[in-house]
């Protein structure tokens, strides 16, 4: 494999896919304004299906310019033909431009692959830690109920769960065997209640192995760190996802305005967010507002307006909005 012949691939590659990236993001912004009624399932796979396409498109995008790196090599009249046709001047220079510094964008390209691969690794290992710990005596109260909790979602998984001291918010790990970290902290704040509606989230998110599905959305958003599609995609991804497990958990509580209010008093509690971590809260307060807002919207059948109303009110005084 020829470097030189590599870096002009890549270089070009990069470019094709910032150009696909914009023609995509104004795909995605009609899909989404003539489509408000779509499901929070169906849109977490629309928004990752074109991650995935953006991702399989960038790879063939090396493949296709790689030969013809080679045919600017070896016959430059030809490449110039074949690849440019009868371009304008500023095309000719911007074209000579990419050429001359392939070397610098793939530069550029490969240290931003290496920091956010570091990132990733070190994120796993935060986790990795976390989970190497020793259950205390909450775990026999709590793991019953929580294979009970799975029996209701029909979760086939031998899933573990651990109180820790350690993080302040609830995480989920792992996809062969996973794990449910808890606070400790959160204990005598939330009600028992409350507790199940948080398990009830992890566990959704369990049910659809999103912890797998968030490993291969880092690696192509490593790969593809360079497109700020990826990065709006990702923002999408994260919200419809929390949406997606948040009505798994609607469905099965009684009164959603305890789980909001759970919501709330968790993002009191928040620090710093684990990434690759499953957390059961957003990233800033105001997703998670957002998501507070539709839970206690949700069931029109069971709260008349004044209450959900009263409901909204009543977060936004916890969360300080």
């Amino acid at each position: 494999m020829n470097i030189s012949n590599l870096f002009f691939a890549l270089s070009q590659a990069m470019l094709f896919s910032l150009a696909q990236g914009l023609l995509i993001f104004l795909l995605l912004k009609l899909v989404i304004y003539i489509t408000p009624g779509i499901t929070a399932s169906g849109r977490y796979r629309f928004f990752y299906s074109l991650l995935v396409l953006v991702f399989i498109s960038f790879l063939v995008s090396v493949l296709k310019f790689y030969p013809e790196a080679e045919i600017r090599v070896e016959h430059p009249v030809s490449f110039s033909s074949k690849m440019i046709g009868q371009p304008t001047s500023a095309v000719l220079e911007f074209k000579s431009w990419l050429e001359l510094n392939s070397f610098w964008i793939t530069g550029f390209y490969f240290s931003g692959v290496f920091l956010q691969a570091l990132i990733l690794i070190f994120g796993l290992f935060k986790i990795k830690q976390i989970r190497n710990q020793q259950k205390n005596d909450l775990n026999f109260v709590w793991d019953t109920r929580l294979g009970q909790l799975c029996s209701r979602l029909k979760i086939n998984k031998q899933v573990a769960l651990y109180f820790s001291d350690k993080i302040l918010i609830p995480l989920t790990a792992g996809y062969v065997k996973p794990i449910i970290l808890f606070p400790v902290a959160m204990i005598s704040r939330l009600s028992t209640e409350q507790i199940e509606a948080i398990l009830l989230h992890e566990l959704a998110h369990i049910k659809r192995n999103d912890y797998a599905f968030n490993i291969l959305q880092r690696i192509m958003e490593i790969i593809l760190f360079f497109n700020p599609l990826v990065w709006l995609l990702r923002r999408e991804i994260e919200k419809v996802k929390e949406f997606c497990c948040d009505d798994v958990v609607v469905k099965y509580i009684r009164n959603p305005e305890l789980y909001a209010g759970a919501l709330a008093l968790l993002e009191e509690n928040k620090v710093n967010n684990i990434r690759l971590a499953l957390a059961a809260i957003g990233s800033s307060k105001y997703p998670l507002l957002n998501r507070i807002k539709r839970i206690t919207t949700m069931q029109t059948l069971k709260n008349n307006p004044k209450q959900q109303m009263l409901g909204v009110c009543k977060i936004n005084c916890v969360t300080g909005v």
